[in-house]
């Protein structure tokens, strides 16, 4: 079993984030490894995705780069 590094994510976990889409924030947020695991795109720009987390102690929308993008899981 080969690991992956962050110059070289697995094809077949890239996302491409949209409005509305159910994601799990990657594990290398500090928000995630808090228990804020899960949410649902609110915004997508150039550099964004920014996510509306389900746990009730966030508020706002967490952004995530576009960099970490290959690193969320769709949630179907």
């Amino acid at each position: 079993m080969a690991l992956h590094t962050r110059d070289d994510p697995p094809e077949d976990r890239a996302v491409t984030p949209t409005v509305g889409m159910r994601v799990e924030l990657p594990v290398h947020h500090d928000l995630w490894m808090r228990g804020a695991r899960f949410g649902v795109v609110a915004k997508v720009d150039d550099k964004y995705a920014r996510v509306r987390v389900d746990h009730p102690q966030v508020k706002g929308l967490v952004p995530v780069s576009k960099e970490d993008w290959e690193y969320m899981k769709e949630i179907k």
